[in-house]
């Protein structure tokens, strides 16, 4: 079950992600579903969250993530619902990102047939082979790599199979 998340439904969002992230990031996830939530998606099964696909406008270009999905097939569903309902920009490049790895590619290679964004970023978590393939079938091409770097104790392990875009290397 796909559908378009709604306030309610942030709490059981935030706990999945945290299971998947290492830290509560529930502020970060609201304000980004406060600001656009006609563009955020959610998807369950028997009641329990197996992903969600957070989406809105940057600067430059349509920025998806975080998205996290159990699965390669609930993480295309996620990225329909949530590009399905994105504002479409002007025409241009694609771009993907990467936790690491930024790609570009043309729009007219995405994967579904719904309206979508002319330009869309991702910072894909690279671990994450199902995420590079996403991208990659969504006409995304790398580049620029990310090196996320720490100074004291280590960040939180991160489930990077389930994890397959980062909010932006400014949000985590």
């Amino acid at each position: 079950d796909v559908r378009l998340m709604r306030a309610a439904d942030l709490p059981a969002v935030a706990a999945y992600d945290a299971r998947l992230f290492g830290v509560d990031r529930a502020h970060i996830l609201g304000a980004l579903l406060t600001g656009h939530p006609a563009s955020c998606a959610i998807a369950k099964r028997d009641g329990r969250v197996t992903g969600y696909a957070l989406s809105r406008p940057g600067a430059r270009a349509w920025h998806l993530g975080p998205l996290a999905a159990d699965d390669p097939q609930i993480a295309t569903a996620l990225v329909t619902a949530a590009l399905a309902a994105a504002t479409p920009l002007a025409a241009g490049e694609v771009a993907a990102g990467a936790d690491g790895q930024q790609a570009a590619g043309a729009a007219s290679r995405a994967a579904a047939d719904t309206a979508r964004p002319s330009e869309l970023v991702m910072d894909v978590v690279m671990p994450n082979a199902a995420a590079v393939q996403l991208a990659q079938t969504l006409g995304l091409t790398l580049v620029r790599p990310f090196i996320r770097m720490t100074r004291g104790a280590a960040p939180p392990a991160v489930d990077a199979e389930r994890l397959y875009t980062s909010a932006g290397p400014e949000l985590g």
